[in-house]
């Protein structure tokens, strides 16, 4: 097998070595991505909740009540 270059003392991998690594860093970055995708959900959550809150302050601001906004905004 020939080695890499830049490698003259390092020994090449076998076939079963290099599938062992490569299956390791598909579970690493398995475990990468399960982070990532709680991370956005953790963020999106945020952000719907900061939403939900300035919509609150803009009806409490306009003088009407939540049932009139959802009345109007059904109407429209």
């Amino acid at each position: 097998m020939p080695r890499p270059k830049g490698s003259k003392n390092k020994p090449a991998l076998t076939i079963d070595e290099q599938i062992a690594a490569t299956e390791e860093h598909i579970s690493r970055l398995k475990e990468e991505l399960a982070a990532a995708e709680e991370k956005l959900k953790t963020l999106i959550s945020l952000r719907d909740e900061e939403q939900m809150k300035e919509l609150m302050c803009a009806i409490a601001a306009s003088g009407k009540s939540v049932t009139d906004v959802i009345a109007m905004l059904k109407t429209d």
